[in-house]
């Protein structure tokens, strides 16, 4: 037995040793020995702590000492040691006390595993999680600047269309303004799509709980892509089964985000054909959503990349239809989050077919279908007139859900014969008339009804897509129609147009012809006007706050950076200030803390074009009340003052703006003036600021070259470049971006041979534009 143990001792893989009580080595196996490249007999004797790294030696000395005197059981550590020829590596020690019969410690008995390897794994591993975390908090912060970035210039052309809607335009000018905050919106949502990726890598994406009505959910997605789907000739579809609740709670902005990436994807893919959104139940108490197109479809291979960042079906689709191929990633980690799953089923060139399911949570004693007109609608006989089998499906859906009695008819003929057959006993209460039919159009098919006494009795409600109903505005002068919808058809504003039809004599008026009522919080009588702070560096997204508060009957003032604001802040009382983060000398956060900390207790609303929850973050802890991203609407300013100054702002009529000419180079003024609401004082204030402050920037620029200082020179070049869009002298800040892009990259002498262009754009503005 004693040779079998000398065997295992000698020639196991692993080091062994035997030590005496104060730590000197007794014997070691050829294993140790080859670990620590001595021989028996050079080791023997010696304290093993003379192989250790100096700053463990010390430590391995305390615990030997401890499991000697009984304080430990064992020892076990990880320790640094040196080889005979210099080099270090890493032994794992396990050792415990050899007892006599009497039970006195004699020995101590140590393994040793030499961890080198391991180790190193170890320290790679550690320093790749550092350098990934690294790369993720620059990957956030380059995504927090390149957001505000963007959305700054989003956010002026987004307000200044806002403003410029408000106006009185006329329909061409109307569509133009439409086609711009169209364009603004396809370009925050492609910054939104970025930012919502980075969140769900970084498992950071959650959801809201709210309570939302889907059908209005339903109805704003639908409303973002209806004009585009239109203007293709595409049939729009959209259907909630009546069989599916729709006082709902969750997100409903994340659930409006998935049916808009499928929308918008349908319309992007189908040239020709229909485009069918449905709402069914599902499942287990899931909700379903499909999306169906007509469109190029997809092959089996192509499906399995549907799903994956930064993938389309393939090269040529990218080329040929563009987007960041982040959509349908973002749709699919939102639908798991929402407890359900996405998919596909698609054939090529036979369309797709997109669905999603989620589970979302009823709220407590609501009806299933609020508003529905229920009895009042019961047996009344409506003819669907359209070319669509899927749109007449539609139609049929809802009314027949309200108890109506319902026939179909696909083109005019058709409908008139229906018409007349039930001519006798005038069954037909209501007829809904598509305006594209085949053949004879809808205002033919309406010609022909008014013009025969027969069947003329039947209330008569004319579908036109979204975007088109104002385009044959003289027909309505003939008063053939009785009201009027646009498609795809809503379920409420259906409901309220069958029973005015069905209750009413007197003619109705177009339900899209009727005036939009601005939204109005009425100032208390007597109530003197709320005073506001808005502190802004950017001198035209400045004016533009400027003007939506005052068109709201406050009394505003303006400082350009937070210094001016503190001043402001603490000489003067403020019912409401708006602090701008990012501004020179004394940014929001700090202006915040610092008008806290000096007893100002007005509401502070931070404004930014970041979205990150950091920031927010940081704005809550300095002692701000709220939050105001960029691009803001005009609706988003409202609902601050109606938080926070109840009935003491107003929302005003904004004055006709002059025409829209054709667009300079140098300088628009005709757009200048449009984006100023036709006020020439406002425009001739922003012109003598942008002057004046063009003096100060140009020998900024040009010293800042000379002397070598390239982020001085983007820093200018940028600021030149947007006040200079914004005031539609394209020139100029074309001329300022190659400027911007070229202190960017340190070019420094692309930068100074590009200034004399900048000089010449400059002088030309000047010419053009004088100030006053």
């Amino acid at each position: 037995m004693e040779t079998l143990v000398g065997a295992l001792f000698s020639q196991s893989p692993v080091g062994m040793a035997l030590l005496q009580l104060d730590g000197r080595l007794r014997r070691a196996n050829t294993a140790l020995q080859d670990m620590l490249g001595y021989t028996e007999q050079e080791l023997a004797g010696k304290h093993l702590s003379l192989h250790l790294h100096p700053e463990d030696a010390s430590g391995f000395v305390e615990e030997f000492q401890g499991l000697r005197e009984g304080r430990a059981s064992t020892l076990e550590e990880d320790l640094r040691f040196y080889r005979k020829n210099g080099q270090s590596g890493w032994l794992r020690l396990t050792a415990s006390l050899l007892r006599d019969a009497s039970g006195r410690p004699r020995l101590v008995f140590a393994l040793g595993k030499d961890v080198t390897r391991w180790k190193h794994s170890e320290h790679q591993m550690r320093l790749a999680m550092r350098q990934a975390e690294e790369t993720s908090r620059t990957k956030s912060q380059f995504l927090a600047n390149m957001s505000h970035e963007i959305r700054t210039p989003i956010h002026t052309i987004t307000g200044m269309t806002e403003l410029l809607q408000d106006t009185s335009l006329d329909a061409e000018q109307k569509e133009y303004a439409g086609q711009i905050r169209f364009a603004t919106e396809v370009l925050l949502s492609l910054v939104n799509d970025v930012l919502d990726f980075s969140k769900i890598e970084a498992g950071r994406l959650q959801l809201e709980k709210a309570d939302f009505d889907l059908r209005v959910v339903v109805e704003e997605a639908v409303d973002l892509v209806s004009l585009e789907a239109h203007r293709r000739g595409l049939e729009l579809v959209v259907f909630v089964d009546p069989r599916v609740p729709v006082l709902l709670r969750g997100d409903p902005g994340r659930l409006r985000q998935i049916m808009v990436n499928l929308l918008s994807n349908a319309v992007k893919f189908t040239s020709a054909g229909e485009i069918q959104l449905t709402f069914e139940p599902a499942e287990a108490g899931e909700l379903a959503c499909r999306v169906r197109d007509t469109g190029i479809g997809v092959s089996e291979q192509q499906r399995a990349n549907l799903f994956r960042a930064f993938s389309q079906a393939d090269a040529s689709t990218t080329r040929r239809y563009g987007g960041t191929g982040l959509g349908l990633v973002i749709a699919r980690s939102l639908a798991e989050l929402m407890g359900g799953r996405i998919g596909v089923e698609s054939e090529p060139g036979k369309g797709s077919t997109f669905w999603f399911t989620c589970r979302l949570e009823r709220q407590p004693g609501a009806e299933l279908w609020p508003d529905s007109p229920g009895e009042l609608l019961e047996g009344t006989a409506v003819l669907v007139v359209d070319d669509n089998a899927a749109a007449r499906r539609a139609a049929r859906g809802y009314l027949e859900a309200w108890g109506c009695r319902v026939q179909e008819a696909g083109e005019a003929a058709s409908a008139l014969q229906a018409l007349r057959a039930a001519a006798a006993d005038k069954s037909f209460r209501v007829a809904l008339i598509d305006q594209r039919l085949p053949g004879a159009d809808g205002w033919q098919l309406a010609g022909e009804i008014n013009r025969d006494t027969a069947i003329n009795a039947t209330r008569l409600v004319l579908l036109s897509p979204a975007g088109l109903g104002g385009v044959e505005a003289k027909m309505r002068l003939l008063r053939w129609v009785d009201a009027y919808l646009s498609k795809p058809l809503k379920p409420r504003e259906l409901a309220a147009v069958l029973l005015a039809c069905v209750g009413a004599a007197t003619e109705l008026e177009s339900v899209e012809e009727q005036p939009e009522e601005p939204d109005v919080v009425e100032a208390q009588p007597g109530a003197p006007a709320a005073r506001v702070l808005v502190a802004e560096d950017h001198e035209v997204n400045r004016e533009l706050a400027r003007v939506l508060l005052e068109r709201c009957g406050c009394e505003v003032v303006t400082t350009v950076d937070g210094a001016e604001a503190l001043q402001a802040a603490t000489a003067s009382a403020f019912d409401l200030i708006f602090l701008d983060l990012q501004m020179p000398n004394l940014n929001g956060l700090e202006a915040a803390r610092r008008m806290r900390s000096q007893g100002v207790r007005a509401p502070l609303i931070a404004m930014s074009a970041s979205v990150l929850s950091q920031e927010r973050e940081q704005c809550r802890k300095a002692g701000m009340n709220d939050f105001l991203p960029k691009p803001f609407r005009k609706s988003d300013v409202q609902e601050l003052l109606a938080r926070y100054l109840a009935g003491r702002f107003r929302a005003e009529a904004t004055p006709e703006s002059a025409a829209a000419g054709e667009p300079g180079r140098v300088f628009d003024q005709q757009q200048a003036l449009a984006a100023c609401l036709g006020d020439r004082a406002v425009l001739a204030r922003l012109l003598g600021a942008f002057l004046a402050k063009l003096q100060e920037q140009l020998p900024a620029i040009r010293g800042a070259a000379r002397s070598g200082d390239a982020e001085k020179v983007r820093q200018e070049a940028h600021a030149l470049k947007g006040a200079a869009l914004n005031l539609h002298a394209a020139e100029l800040s074309e001329q300022a971006a190659a400027l911007e892009a070229a202190g960017k990259a340190g070019r420094l002498a692309e930068a100074s041979a590009l200034l004399p262009r900048l000089e010449e754009a400059a002088r030309r503005f000047r010419e053009t534009a004088p100030a006053g």
